[in-house]
């Protein structure tokens, strides 16, 4: 992995350093009203990643929720530093949080029993629905509205069918151009 990620839980003292990077990175950029940017996934037991570069840099947060039941997980906030944005590493981050899920680095990092999730959830407004598309993510449900003006779609991504189109693409010697850049970037170090 490219990037260092600490896991901490709703009680962990840095969890106030996620929600002061969220509100810092996030709310107040697009202006939003405190109270109606916590989402209700912030009161759980959730397990949240602050994502730090090779200079330990806090670069970015992550936030989930594991629904064993349905052997998902839930990416409720993922927030790159502002100042860092539009330079792909929020498309690293999510790729490395993706293999994350498929080596199953929550169950422990939560207090879970080990599961083999099959699947990755978020909600995606308008803007990044052609975004999440480019992972393999669809909608499976219907729009709704949040406390303010955008429209959100829940999206999924099954993590069998990501894997076996990664793998084809490995086998026909394709490869994505970030993970071409990460490959190049590993030899580097």
């Amino acid at each position: 992995m490219g990037y260092t990620y600490k896991w901490v839980l709703n009680d962990d003292p840095l969890f106030k350093t996620v929600m002061q990077f969220r509100i810092d990175n996030y709310i107040k950029i697009q202006n939003l009203d405190i109270a109606c940017s916590i989402s209700s996934h912030d009161g759980k037991d959730n397990a949240h990643a602050l994502v730090y570069d090779k200079e330990e840099d806090l670069i970015g947060i992550a936030s989930i929720e594991i629904v064993p039941q349905t052997k998902t997980i839930f990416f409720f906030r993922i927030v790159i530093r502002d100042d860092l944005k539009g330079q792909g590493i929020g498309t690293r981050v999510i790729g490395e949080l993706i293999d994350q899920v498929r080596d199953n680095t929550f169950s422990c990092v939560a207090g879970r029993e080990e599961l083999t999730y099959t699947n990755i959830r978020l909600s995606s407004g308008n803007k990044l629905l052609g975004y999440y598309k480019r992972f393999g993510f669809y909608v499976i449900g219907e729009r709704y509205v949040e406390n303010w003006k955008e429209s959100f779609y829940t999206i999924q991504l099954d993590l069998e069918s990501y894997y076996s189109k990664k793998k084809k693409q490995q086998k026909e010697g394709k490869i994505t151009q970030q993970e071409g850049k990460n490959k190049k970037e590993k030899e580097n170090n």
